[in-house]
């Protein structure tokens, strides 16, 4: 029988390398990531037949290029998604369809613990990216 010792290098997100060069490589490009990392929430998916709030509730990683607004393409992700910005409660009282918040990281870590609507739905987590040409936010 043979046994094999080896050190195992581990970054502070918990990828493990057998390298420690190609482990702080990482690190240092996780660190520069975060420059252009941004975190919001999105509250949508209104009750239209009472007008009692909201059922939908995301919390969403977005990154994008140094000199684009996240806010902007996060809008145009929602709107894509989810329709206009505003709906109508039984066709008559209007209401907001989706609305942006921006978060923290330790928010967007904590975020899918909480409950919406009725209490019975989970918050999801979302990572989005700029895609290619005109594709905007993406999911990935």
């Amino acid at each position: 029988m043979k046994t094999k010792n080896q050190k195992i290098y581990i970054s502070d997100d918990g990828k493990e390398f057998v390298s420690a060069v190609e482990c702080e490589k990482y690190e240092a490009q996780l660190k520069e990531d975060e420059k252009t990392t941004s975190y919001w929430k999105i509250v949508n998916s209104p009750d239209l037949t009472e007008g009692r709030g909201h059922y939908g509730l995301i919390f969403v990683k977005v990154k994008v290029g140094q000199y684009d607004d996240p806010q902007l393409f996060l809008s145009d992700y929602c709107y894509r998604k989810f329709g206009r910005p505003i709906a109508f409660v039984q066709g008559c009282s209007s209401i907001t369809n989706w609305v942006i918040y921006k978060i923290d990281k330790e928010k967007y870590l904590t975020g899918g613990q909480i409950k919406v609507g009725d209490y019975s739905y989970d918050g999801k987590k979302l990572s989005l990216y700029l895609g290619n040409g005109e594709s905007g936010l993406i999911e990935g």
